[in-house]
């Protein structure tokens, strides 16, 4: 008897990702730190902010665009949040 193997479906990065190495490739400086603070926060709540985006444009595909952008500007500034983790 043979186990049957079911390749595990790739999953996509989330398109902002392709967005920061095309504005690294601009020369913008995204911190890899600030990188990982983005894709966190998205995987958490980025469905959230689409439904919620979603509410405002009744078109799924512009919600999608609204939240990439937002992500994107949060990757490049993400620096400027920093010190947010050492707020009392």
């Amino acid at each position: 008897m043979h186990a049957i193997v079911v390749p595990r479906r790739r999953s996509n990065p989330p398109p902002f990702l392709l967005a920061i190495a095309a504005a690294r490739l601009q020369g913008e400086t995204i911190t890899v730190e600030a990188e990982q603070l983005v894709v966190e926060l998205f995987q958490a709540e980025g469905r959230s902010l689409v439904r919620l985006a979603r509410l405002f444009v009744d078109d799924r595909d512009a919600a999608e665009d609204i939240v990439q952008e937002a992500f994107l500007r949060l990757a490049r500034h993400a620096g400027r949040i920093d010190a947010l983790d050492r707020a009392p």
